[in-house]
């Protein structure tokens, strides 16, 4: 299914700037943002390697929580390398949400033994 999305939409973008493919696809990107885009394109494609081996290996619940924690990376992650400041509603919105994904990662194993029956006869 995602090879088949895939291809439907190079198919289609490929029909868009065909016209325009070298103007677009090589003349707009400048010499110093070559290398960031490679950087970008390695680290995409480290990510979605790293998620289907996640769904391969860990339940798919877990692998989804997790991968939805991206904002709260990005934001960490955007406070250390970049120094953007965060206010203190966008902090505690961060820590509810991952207090709530730790929850629902930690807590989904456990079982209810109230509802079984023994037969003792």
């Amino acid at each position: 299914m995602l090879f088949l999305r895939a291809g439907i939409s190079s198919i289609f973008y490929l029909l868009i700037i065909n016209v325009n493919f070298k103007k677009i696809m090589i003349d707009s990107v400048t010499p110093e943002l070559k290398i960031p885009l490679i950087y970008r394109t390695i680290q995409g494609c480290t990510t979605l390697f790293l998620l289907y081996h996640a769904i391969k290996y860990l339940p798919l619940v877990q692998v989804g929580l997790i991968f939805n924690l991206m904002p709260l990376f990005i934001a960490v992650f955007a406070y250390y390398y970049l120094n953007e400041r965060l206010t203190l509603i966008e902090l505690v919105v961060l820590l509810v949400s991952f207090l709530g994904v730790a929850i629902m990662i930690l807590g989904g194993n456990e079982t209810d033994d109230t509802n079984q029956t023994t037969n003792e006869e």
